[in-house]
């Protein structure tokens, strides 16, 4: 007769190792389970040590936080005056995304993936001089660098300090542009087309308080330097009807 005890016993452990196993999956599961939080004033998302808040009244992105550090990365509104409705819903692969609206137009929109990185998409064609800008008036540009387009490796930060003018930076096609404040940091990468990208200084050009970015039409003509300059526009060859698309990583 077969015995039945190694069948028993094998049955008698899985029933009591099969709650933890659950348990591990289920935390692996959702352990950057992106959380929303809406007040009066705005959005609240957050994904692990990363809080990243969206004003309702601007319809736009407003203040990161990473851990104790926070940031204020003011998103600009182009359209002066209109009414913007945010609107957000959940995906499959667990990214949240987050649209701005005005009526039956849809502007841009921010999609939030698990692993703490986040998507600017612009949604209909540029009707301004630039497609995305931010300020940082309360914040302190303390260094910069950047990795040009095919370019291998990058460049030594850039210390602020060291510059007694602080005239406009400008990068034309550039592959990442990392942004290093007193308390928080920014890798900013373009997807798909190439990007230019425009700081600018306050009034007093004692310090760095915006920046703009708009798509570039043609990567085979020439690109400047990035570095200092005195214009502040955008270059001649910027494609009006393309959509610009940013990856933007905090730390």
């Amino acid at each position: 007769m077969p015995s039945i005890r190694t069948p028993l016993i094998a049955s008698i452990y899985f029933l009591i190792l099969f709650p933890f196993l659950s348990s591990t999956e289920k935390s692996t599961r959702y352990e950057n389970q992106i959380t929303i939080r809406e007040s009066t004033i705005d959005y609240q998302l957050r994904v692990g040590d990363r809080l990243f808040v969206f004003g309702k009244k601007s319809a736009g992105l407003e203040k990161i936080k990473v851990g104790m550090r926070m940031l204020d990365f003011y998103q600009q509104s182009h359209w002066e005056g209109s009414t913007y409705t945010l609107k957000w819903f959940r995906t499959k692969e667990a990214s949240v995304v987050l649209q701005k609206w005005s009526g039956k137009i849809l502007h841009s929109q921010w999609t939030l993936f698990p692993s703490g990185t986040i998507q600017y998409e612009k949604m209909n064609p540029a009707e301004d001089e630039f497609d995305l800008e931010f300020r940082f008036i309360e914040e302190s540009l303390a260094a910069y660098d950047w990795q040009g387009l095919n370019q291998t490796g990058s460049a030594n930060p850039k210390p602020i300090a060291e510059m007694s003018s602080k005239t406009a930076l400008r990068f034309d096609q550039f592959d990442r542009l990392n942004l290093n404040f007193e308390d928080l940091s920014v890798i900013i990468t373009p997807l798909e087309l190439p990007v230019f990208a425009l700081v600018l200084p306050n009034e007093e050009r004692t310090r760095f308080n915006s920046i703009k970015f708009n798509v570039l039409s043609d990567p085979s003509l020439p690109s400047e330097t990035p570095g200092q300059t005195d214009i502040e526009t955008p270059p001649s060859k910027t494609l009006r009807d393309s959509l610009l698309k940013l990856n933007f990583e905090f730390y």
